[in-house]
């Protein structure tokens, strides 16, 4: 006898992050979940500094049982206005098998796909003397 499952977690980071003061940035996403049959649900959820969650750990729109299918279509974006930071996703899915008392557990992880553009920047404030670049601050460039 066997049995087989797949879930899916997400790693959320904002792409506005400022190191120096170590205030950690929040987005709030928005997602718009479509099932096979395209019926439509939605969902959001607050991140701050960064999360690792399930899908059903967001909504229960992303269960079995709400969607009513096997596969959907998820789209994400940041709730707010142009000043709003953007974000980062992982996905990462893993696949359970267990047959005759053994379990196996293989996963994936991807980059989510991007598409479209925002009106605002996002910012990433690193602390002077931290940029890599060598140099102390106050004192003069140094010539390569």
């Amino acid at each position: 006898m066997s049995t087989h499952t797949v879930s899916t977690e997400l790693t959320v980071v904002p792409c506005t992050e400022n190191f120096e003061t170590q205030v950690p940035t929040a987005v709030t996403i928005q997602f718009s979940v479509t099932n096979e049959f395209e019926t439509s649900f939605s969902a959001s959820t607050t991140v701050t500094c960064w999360a690792n969650t399930t899908l059903e750990g967001i909504s229960n729109a992303f269960t079995r049982d709400a969607l009513q299918t096997d596969f959907a279509q998820t789209r994400m974006r940041p709730a707010g206005g142009p000043s709003t930071s953007g974000f980062l996703i992982v996905a990462e899915e893993f696949h359970t098998v267990r047959i005759n008392g053994v379990t196996k557990t293989a996963s994936a992880a991807v980059n989510a796909h991007q598409e479209g553009d925002r009106p605002g920047p996002d910012l990433i404030t690193i602390p002077g003397g931290q940029h890599g670049d060598g140099e102390t601050p106050g004192s003069p460039p140094q010539n390569p």
